[in-house]
């Protein structure tokens, strides 16, 4: 068992290498493009309505499956909302009431948990339904 090990991490080596020399001289290989390729990034917080939020019914599942037990108003039965009025103000600690959070933000904050918030997994929150979510709680709303 402990030849086989020796015998990948050779060949996994070696083609690291093979790699790297592939480029010629000189030359890097890299996954990241130069920064002048780079497209700009720009990812604007669309304006809707809050009949156009509640019509949103996959954003508006999700969060009653997964987040209304601990996000809904009232700090009593609601840790997730208690928890951002202690930390972050009441103004902000009802995260459907909340027009500042970022899409990217919310995505990241379900994937990887937050303080006591758990991380949900794609078994739980699949990106499609992950992605209606963000869209639901990341737009700024018109009244």
């Amino acid at each position: 068992m402990k030849r086989h090990i020796q015998i990948g991490v050779a060949v996994l080596f070696a083609a690291v290498v093979v790699q790297a020399n592939a480029a010629g001289p000189g030359h890097r290989v890299s996954a990241v493009p130069p920064e002048d390729q780079l497209a700009p990034f720009t990812n604007p917080i669309p304006t809707i309505t809050k009949a156009q939020r509640l019509a949103s019914p996959v954003g508006e599942q999700v969060y009653q499956k997964w987040c209304a037990r601990c996000h809904e108003p009232g700090t009593g039965a609601h840790p997730g909302t208690q928890m951002l009025s202690l930390s972050r103000g009441e103004e902000v600690s009802v995260i459907k009431a909340n027009d500042s959070l970022d899409q990217d933000y919310i995505i990241d904050v379900v994937r990887n948990g937050l303080g006591m918030m758990p991380a949900f997994r794609h078994t739980e929150i699949s990106n499609t339904e992950l992605t209606a979510l963000a869209d639901l709680l990341g737009m700024k709303i018109e009244e």
